[in-house]
């Protein structure tokens, strides 16, 4: 049953391919982390993003990247424009969605994401990060170099797992799924007296918990910054700062490469991201601001910054580079938010400093939770 129905979809694939006049522009069923990456290919092509359909999101907000978000039974949907599936993730049947669209809610003309990547002749998108055959073909040769500076086995199988995603949309097989993933820091960091943790895209304090699972809370000085007053108001139901060292604060901020106010799309949720189309605003800082404004004895410290960040890590990291350089800080950087990252991210923290060593680690499926963390060369247990 499972093979006919790919074939189906395939089929249907190349049909589409040549026939698809999306003149009229055209919805996104699916409002996540793929539907985002493709709705910005669309608006950058000049093709007009109608709406984003998402039975969550749209509770959560009005629109995302300046596109409205609506639920399926939406007055304003016209049910005969073309509407691509582009939820990506292992759990996801893309026949019972398009069976559920056009069955439940009279969608006329349902069809595969996978068709709407392939109508771009000069951008051949391999299913996940949308980038050229011609880019990932420049890029192998950098992530060969990244191979061979990971510290271990496991960091490689990881990155060779990563690449047959994006190149061949086969799905991880060697998760980390239920681990706690700052277990790695507890178990390669050298005993400290005291942790310093500025968790960036604290949310509703999940990193927080997981730090309070391995390390004494009296000893842990927590520095959190999460931007969506939702996520913000959950962090603060869910843990307080009595249980730190007396210098801890959260704070209702975004991180980014400088102090500023920045468009966001609020979910109240997972996902919520800072959008330069937004008319909704928030207030961002840079660490190095931060960290220069307040009173803190870092050498006196294991200093751990966390970045999951929704795209923004790169210019997070920018706004850190007094930190890095100085401080020489162990980093936890999810590199799933945008095409490259990972590679991004490495070459700027490695111009920074070299003295980093790498692993990286993947707990969630179809790339979700893939995080590098760099870890001082002098801060490794022996």
């Amino acid at each position: 049953m499972e093979s006919c129905g790919i074939s189906r979809v395939m089929a249907q694939e190349k049909m589409l391919k040549e026939t698809l006049d999306l003149h009229t522009g055209v919805y996104l069923f699916g409002a996540g982390q793929t539907g985002r990456q493709l709705a910005e290919v669309l608006i950058r092509s000049g093709i007009q993003v109608r709406a984003f359909i998402d039975e969550i999101q749209a509770n959560l907000c009005q629109s995302i990247l300046g596109v409205p978000v609506l639920l399926p039974d939406s007055d304003s949907i016209d049910k005969q424009i073309d509407t691509f599936v582009t939820i990506f993730n292992p759990r996801h049947e893309y026949l019972e969605s398009a069976s559920r669209l056009k069955e439940q809610y009279g969608f006329q003309k349902v069809h595969p994401g996978v068709c709407l990547m392939q109508k771009f002749p000069d951008e051949c998108l391999p299913f996940y990060f949308f980038t050229q055959k011609q880019e990932l073909d420049d890029k192998m040769n950098d992530y060969s170099d990244l191979r061979r500076v990971l510290a271990d086995s496991l960091s490689r199988d990881f990155l060779d797992s990563y690449l047959e995603m994006i190149v061949n949309a086969r799905f991880f097989i060697n998760l980390m799924k239920g681990y706690n993933p700052f277990l790695i820091l507890k178990e390669k960091l050298c005993q400290s007296k005291s942790l310093l943790l500025f968790d960036c895209g604290a949310f509703d304090g999940d990193t927080i918990s997981a730090f309070r699972e391995l390390f004494s809370e009296e000893n842990l000085q927590v520095h959190a910054f999460e931007p969506d007053l939702g996520n913000y108001t959950k962090l603060l139901e869910n843990h307080s700062l009595s249980d730190f060292d007396r210098k801890s604060k959260f704070n209702n901020l975004a991180v980014w490469s400088s102090d500023k106010t920045l468009g966001f799309s609020f979910t109240h949720s997972q996902g919520s991201c800072i959008d330069p189309m937004s008319s909704d605003q928030i207030s961002a800082v840079s660490l190095d601001s931060y960290y220069l404004s307040s009173d803190f004895a870092m050498h006196e410290q294991t200093v751990i910054i966390k970045l999951d960040v929704e795209g923004a890590e790169l210019e997070a990291l920018r706004g850190a580079k007094l930190i890095i350089e100085q401080e020489e800080p162990v980093l936890v950087v999810s590199v799933y938010h945008r095409p490259h990252d990972i590679l991004e991210i490495h070459k700027y923290l490695n111009s920074l400093n070299s003295n980093y060593v790498y692993f990286l680690r993947c707990y969630g499926g179809d790339c979700a939770d893939l995080l590098l963390y760099a870890i001082p060369a002098t801060k490794i247990s022996k």
